[in-house]
């Protein structure tokens, strides 16, 4: 049985795992979005609208995350589609980070700091105040030692 995508470009797997991690029913270590880590994932999450409608987010770390063989070129390709608005860029480049792995996040917001139009967005990121359904981030950073 496959698992159907959800609005937010989660399987229902991913969505579980989540639920699981949340309410501690597995260890961190068990737990994956694609690899990325909860923390990166809720910063991704917490400032999408910014990510999407605010910021050529593809367009300042395409090339960066391609270079650091986080993107391949069919990735780039399938982002980077001829007629797409620069919202669907952004959206798509933001529904692929998640399952490239837990180094994903770490290389998109160092590509963020190493282009001058786009560093105010690291901060950005770095002051995502908490996560969905009433989880601190402050809270799962003391749990489980990470930034």
């Amino acid at each position: 049985m496959t698992s159907s995508k959800s609005y937010d470009g989660l399987t229902e797997k991913e969505k579980d795992n989540m639920l699981d991690l949340i309410f501690h029913r597995v260890p961190l270590e068990e737990f994956e979005i694609g690899g990325m880590h909860p923390i990166h994932f809720a910063k991704l999450k917490g400032k999408n609208t910014l990510l999407v409608k605010k910021v050529d987010t593809a367009a300042c770390v395409m090339d960066y995350l391609f270079e650091k063989g986080i993107l391949t070129q069919e990735d780039k390709d399938n982002i980077m589609l001829p007629n797409s608005t620069t919202e669907d860029q952004n959206r798509k480049l933001l529904d692929k980070l998640p399952r490239k792995g837990p180094k994903a996040f770490v290389q998109f917001r160092q590509g963020l700091m190493e282009n001058p139009g786009c560093q105010w967005v690291v901060d950005e990121l770095d002051n995502v105040s908490g996560l969905h359904d009433g989880i601190s981030t402050h809270f799962l950073k003391n749990k489980y030692q990470c930034h």
